[in-house]
């Protein structure tokens, strides 16, 4: 997947705060044309867990145009999200 955006999203629901990123991803599909998109939500509070780091929106920032791999737990949210190193001959 490829991440084309980031969204920070906070407030009150039926009395409850959340604090999420929403990244969104544009990814190949065997069963689309083209490429479809895909919305991760990473709740702030799990941010250094799912990375492996602690990690504030000014950092998220620098994986906008970097494709991730992103592995989901039981309840199909995402448990652990890494950046997929380019390789050197990919560049040539």
């Amino acid at each position: 997947m490829t991440v084309v955006g980031i969204q920070e999203k906070k407030g009150e629901y039926n009395g409850n705060a959340y604090h999420n990123y929403l990244i969104h991803c544009l990814k190949d599909d065997d069963n689309a044309l083209g490429q479809i998109s895909e919305v991760l939500k990473v709740k702030v509070a799990k941010v250094k867990e799912i990375f492996g780091k602690p990690m504030g929106l000014e950092d998220l920032d620098s994986i906008i145009g970097e494709d991730i791999r992103c592995y989901y737990d039981k309840f199909g949210s995402p448990s652990e999200i890494r950046v997929v190193e380019k390789s050197d001959t990919a560049a040539k």
